[in-house]
């Protein structure tokens, strides 16, 4: 099953940066709250996302609320790994994951449900963000962008479909994601989902794959070495996400998304509480803090990501970097609970019959 976005509300997001504001009472109703110093251990991504969350949001909570929140990145498969060994005292109070592992940690019962009443923002994001029963929240979307070199090439050089990435010119030129990497999965999904196909099957995924690999400079291993050799000019263009895009954008790279007329794929952004918190009350206000029509302006201007509030205000040239018209009208938000029942087989085919 394709699960698309709201339409209506990305296009507005996207085309114009501001839309209606939704009623935000609610919200606010944790302006009081007083937490003496207690301290909370929120796990978020790694690089500039964990530093933009330490140095702005973590800082403000604290200061707004008597917090001790403290930041932890971690990816995600590792945030799981320790949850599954914690012993029923976790790590971390609140987890950031992927939304594939996010399933997996509801179906494990190591996650505690979040309170409506505690996080009154949850009544003012987009349906599509909040699961049935909260066990987690998304707090934003990411899409998956072909990034390339504006010094090196132009928009007429880039491929019109995401299996042109197999013509001959960009022999040596191209970098692709790790299978270690939300990305590798991303990728698969969009590619599978092509002419009426399923993430039930990817076959024809991993068969368009295997005639791009040999245009394939290497297949980087962090976004930071990814973007490195696309700055020096060592590679032309790769597939990345579109925050970290947004990000050497922002820092003034030479660098811009760019996303085929077939569109791309969704991955959500989840964040939850972990089972066994000794600190509930303080980490949903951590989350409802996310969750405010501030924090989701800046999570989409500053961090790259969709937001899941209609009422966010996005910067053009920040939107210029996410999906517009027709590639964002065939842009998908596929299965990801499927997905997650899937990704060890993906992982292996993609490491063996891909990479090699």
């Amino acid at each position: 099953m394709i699960f698309r976005k709201s339409k209506p509300w990305v296009r507005a997001i996207v085309a114009s940066g501001i839309v209606a504001t939704l009623a935000s009472g609610a919200a606010n109703a944790q302006q009081d709250m007083d937490f003496s110093g207690e301290e909370l251990l929120a796990q978020t991504y790694g690089g500039t996302i964990a530093a933009y969350f330490r140095e702005n949001f973590a800082k403000e909570f604290n200061e707004k609320f008597n917090a001790n929140v403290i930041i932890q990145d971690a990816l995600s498969v590792d945030t799981v790994a320790k949850l599954r060994t914690d012993g029923g005292v976790p790590h971390v109070d609140t987890f950031m994951v992927t939304a594939p592992w996010a399933v997996i940690l509801e179906a494990e019962g190591l996650v505690e449900p979040l309170d409506a009443e505690n996080v009154p923002s949850l009544s003012e994001i987009e349906p599509h963000a909040r699961p049935e029963g909260d066990s987690y929240v998304t707090w934003s979307s990411g899409g998956q962008a072909i990034v390339y070199n504006t010094k090196l090439l132009k928009k007429e050089d880039l491929p019109k479909k995401w299996s042109d990435l197999a013509d001959p010119k960009y022999k040596g030129k191209l970098t692709l994601p790790p299978p270690s990497n939300a990305q590798s999965l991303i990728l698969i999904s969009r590619l599978a989902t092509l002419d009426g196909g399923s993430v039930e099957n990817i076959d024809s995924a991993i068969e368009t794959l295997k005639t791009i690999a040999p245009n394939v400079l290497t297949f980087w291993t962090s976004h930071d070495q990814d973007f490195s050799l696309l700055n020096a000019g060592e590679s032309w263009l790769t597939v990345d996400s579109q925050d970290r895009t947004i990000d050497q954008v922002n820092k003034g790279a030479s660098v811009a998304a760019y996303y085929p007329d077939e569109g791309t794929a969704f991955m959500s952004n989840t964040i939850g509480v972990a089972k066994g918190t000794e600190h509930k009350e303080l980490a949903e206000a951590w989350i409802n803090f996310l969750l405010e029509k501030d924090q989701q302006t800046r999570i989409a201007n500053y961090v790259g990501y969709l937001p899941v509030r209609s009422d966010a205000e996005i910067d053009p040239k920040v939107a210029a970097h996410m999906p517009q018209g027709t590639a964002l009208e065939n842009s998908v938000f596929p299965d990801w609970g499927v997905i997650s029942n899937k990704q060890a087989d993906w992982i292996e085919r993609y490491t063996k019959e891909v990479i090699r």
